[in-house]
């Protein structure tokens, strides 16, 4: 009973956390809205990425550094308490949503390694400079440009697009998948499907709609930073390249970042942003360096530094304990 109570009560907190945090970011950012718009897009992808991601951080940070630490140095391995129902009602629905959210991650791997591996069958390798990664042209009715792979990623382009784009128009397209590469985008939306499957309810769609367009943008920025004529030459490459969309296909695959998806709603969106971004003093404004990174880093040396205070205080784990303590009495 030590082990089953143990496990049981983690599966309740990582579940507790997890929806009272996710309540309480969607609205922090429905409240922040006004403000978001006024920062560059890249800052707001990664504050977004954050707030999302939030909840399952701190769920497990607390599970891991306190709560089983706690329970195993005050936790008595004979005691009285047992599983109740309404605990092992909690313990399941976490467990349900451990298990949706692997199945799911599984599933996205696995339709995209054999799409993958589908389109290098007949994929031709192609040299582009200032490219890190591994560039394929391909044969699709979709005018595909998509980094695909969270860990090795990968760029492929659909034969058409070589055929529309000036070369000026087609390194615009891929500085912006470049940004996706520098931003790690692919395993930051990895990360946003996990957080929103652990919760069984579509708490962080919402939220990881609304990343998913602020990324893009982001991407936008990052291709348009080397100077105004990059900004024209990617509004120009991304008018060219929606005329040749197909109603009926779409470019099935779920763990990539695409320059033009199906959803074609958002693109005048950003060619409207990214003319605004052609002006030399708007792009000067949107690019100015800051000290945002340092910041940001500074901070997460501090929490972990905290982190690992509270964790080997004896006293705070007591308190820990007891809370735990009263949670189990509250379900029986």
């Amino acid at each position: 009973m030590y082990f089953l109570l143990g496990f049981s009560l983690i599966l309740a907190v990582l579940l507790a956390i997890n929806i009272v945090l996710s309540f309480g970011t969607e609205l922090v950012r429905r409240a922040a809205a006004p403000f978001l718009k006024k920062i560059p897009a890249r800052k707001k992808s990664r504050i977004v990425f954050g707030l999302g991601v939030l909840p399952l951080v701190v769920a497990v940070v607390f599970v891991g550094a306190f709560l089983i630490p706690a329970y195993l140095l005050f936790e008595p391995s004979k005691s009285e308490e047992t599983v109740s129902l309404k605990l092992a009602a909690l313990a399941g629905l976490s467990l349900a949503g451990i298990a949706v959210a692997l199945y799911r991650v599984f599933g996205s791997w696995w339709t995209t390694r054999r799409l993958v591996a589908n389109w290098l069958k007949n994929a031709e390798p192609v040299a582009l400079e200032n490219v890190p990664v591994p560039v394929y042209r391909i044969e699709h009715r979709f005018p595909v440009i998509a980094v695909v792979g969270a860990f090795r990623p990968r760029v492929f382009i659909a034969g058409r697009i070589f055929d529309v784009l000036e070369p000026a128009e087609l390194a615009a397209a891929l500085a912006h998948e470049k940004g996706h590469l520098a931003a790690r985008d692919n395993f930051k939306r990895v990360l946003l499907r996990i957080s929103r499957d652990l919760l069984v309810f579509p708490f962080g769609k919402a939220l990881e709609r609304a990343w998913a367009a602020t990324a893009e943008t982001a991407a936008d920025e990052f291709a348009a930073q080397s100077g105004r004529r990059a900004a024209v030459e990617l509004a120009s490459a991304l008018v060219k390249i929606v005329r040749l969309v197909p109603p009926d296909v779409k470019p099935a695959i779920s763990a990539g970042t695409f320059l033009v998806s199906e959803e074609t709603e958002h693109i005048s969106d950003r060619v409207e942003r990214l003319l605004r971004l052609s002006s030399e003093k708007a792009a000067n404004a949107e690019n100015k360096a800051s000290g945002g990174d340092y910041v940001m880093a500074a901070s997460l040396v501090a929490v972990c530094a905290a982190v690992a205070l509270f964790a080997t205080n004896s006293q705070f784990l007591q308190l820990v304990h007891e809370l735990t303590e009263s949670i189990v009495a509250a379900l029986q």
